[in-house]
């Protein structure tokens, strides 16, 4: 019984740590997201234009969280890094 429960709890601990890393990484990256979308509206930027960059942000995120549970690092980072330039794409899009 005793090394029943560590072989239970084991992976159930190894993905709530790798939830609360998720979360902790969405709540990092998530006050950038908010002001490029809410400075490019201000600026002027095409609504549809910003609402697709910013519907591609949030696929993309999901693509990164299913990275990071499934374990792809390389993949993970890809994801990361293309959600950055989305991000900074619409920060521009006020400024045609």
């Amino acid at each position: 019984m005793k090394q029943l429960v560590p072989a239970i709890l084991g992976p159930i601990l190894t993905y709530l740590i790798l939830i609360r890393f998720l979360w902790a990484g969405l709540l990092i990256s998530l006050p950038f997201f908010f002001a490029a979308v809410l400075a490019a509206l201000q600026l002027g930027a095409p609504q549809g234009r910003v609402d697709a960059l910013a519907a591609t942000y949030v696929l993309l995120r999901l693509a990164y969280i299913a990275a990071y549970v499934g374990g792809a690092a390389t993949l993970r980072s890809a994801l990361w890094a293309l959600g950055f330039a989305l991000n900074v794409a619409i920060l521009l899009q006020g400024w045609r």
